[in-house]
């Protein structure tokens, strides 16, 4: 199988989108209780997961 650039990249776009889906989770996970539903900050971080999952699976 030749592996070209364009695949190369692609990988790492995909690592690099995983690793940051991962960092955000974990502060996702680690946000102090309770979640108020005002809070814009966690709100930001649940749209910020949405879009990277998004971009991840737009890659697959």
């Amino acid at each position: 199988m030749v592996v070209t650039q364009d695949s190369d990249v692609s990988i790492d776009a995909r690592q690099r989108l995983e690793a940051e889906r991962l960092r955000v989770q974990r502060e996702i996970t680690s946000y102090p209780g309770p979640i108020p539903a005002c809070d814009a900050y966690f709100n930001h971080l649940l749209e910020q997961r949405a879009r990277i999952c998004d971009e991840l699976t737009r890659l697959k």
